[in-house]
């Protein structure tokens, strides 16, 4: 043995039974047996601190509070239930006597009244708040009142949804083709309407004075003046044998041409003055051709 140098006693750990040296009078285990036990005492002592002051640790086993059953504590608090099943029948019950402390409780298979029309249904919810024929109307109109109170939000989701629709139809042959016939049954169709081919020959017009600017917008929020409101107008000035049946011979012409008017917005002044209502008419093609940009007066 070396000179200097201290034997220490081995002993064998009361855990394990592994033989050890001793670094002191009162060591009962061995060097990885006390790291072990360090470990599940901080882990107690944790899980006591934890139930004192009313906190879970995830991994101990709870009971749930409103079905009885055991189950494995998860990492975030509280951790009261045992699914989500459990956590919504408890919020529902606290909405529930919500309302009905605040007089506007609704029971399910109990009547009330609709609250856009007046209709007595019976409830089929906690939630219920009209009848079946206004849920629809309601729905609707609270969508609509979202989109113009959130008009990025509305674009930005309109433009990921369309590019997921286009991306699953690129990947998609039959897909593919089942759109390309939609859509060319829902154009030839809506062709058919006057209303629509009006409403797309005006929108085509106002697009193309503006070069392209109208960044989104409706014409008609441009002009001041709906399809409708056009089309009384126009049919005010048909000409004998014009009609919506024949609206492919005759065009909507600007009394004083677009080519007078020198405009680079909707907010430009000339711009309103060109769409203004009282300067449109319908003329037959050819003589709207011929016509070109000089004002003619009919009458």
């Amino acid at each position: 043995m070396a000179e200097g140098h201290i034997s220490r006693p081995t002993a064998s750990c009361q855990r394990c039974n592994e033989q050890y040296q001793k670094h002191g009078n009162y060591q009962k285990y061995c060097d990885n047996c006390r790291h072990l036990l360090k470990l599940e005492r901080g882990r107690e002592t944790r899980l006591r601190s934890a139930v004192k002051e009313g906190r879970q640790i995830a991994g101990t086993k709870l009971t749930c509070v409103v079905c009885g059953l055991e189950f494995i504590s998860r990492p975030g608090l509280p951790n009261k239930y045992c699914s989500r099943k459990c956590s919504r029948f408890v919020e529902n019950q606290r909405r529930t006597s919500a309302r009905r402390a605040a007089g506007v409780a609704v029971m399910i298979g109990h009547p009330f009244a609709c609250r856009m029309c007046g209709a007595q249904v019976v409830a089929t919810s906690p939630s219920s708040r009209y009848c079946e024929g206004c849920v629809k109307i309601a729905v609707a109109e609270k969508g609509r009142k979202w989109r113009e109170a959130n008009p990025d939000k509305r674009r930005e989701v309109d433009r990921v949804q369309h590019a997921k629709q286009v991306q699953r139809r690129q990947s998609d042959p039959v897909e593919m083709d089942r759109h390309r016939e939609w859509v060319r049954k829902y154009h030839h169709e809506k062709r058919k309407v006057p209303r629509y081919r009006l409403d797309h020959r005006i929108s085509q017009l106002v697009r193309n004075g503006l070069n392209g600017t109208k960044s989104g917008r409706t014409w008609e929020s441009l002009v001041g003046y709906s399809i409708a409101d056009l089309m009384v107008h126009l049919e005010k000035q048909f000409l004998p044998g014009m009609g919506w049946h024949n609206m492919h011979k005759w065009h909507v012409d600007h009394i004083i041409p677009r080519a007078h008017f020198d405009y680079r917005s909707s907010d430009d002044e000339e711009f309103k003055a060109c769409w203004a209502m009282s300067n449109l008419r319908p003329l037959w093609s050819e003589d709207n051709i011929k016509k070109g940009a000089s004002r003619l007066l009919l009458l």
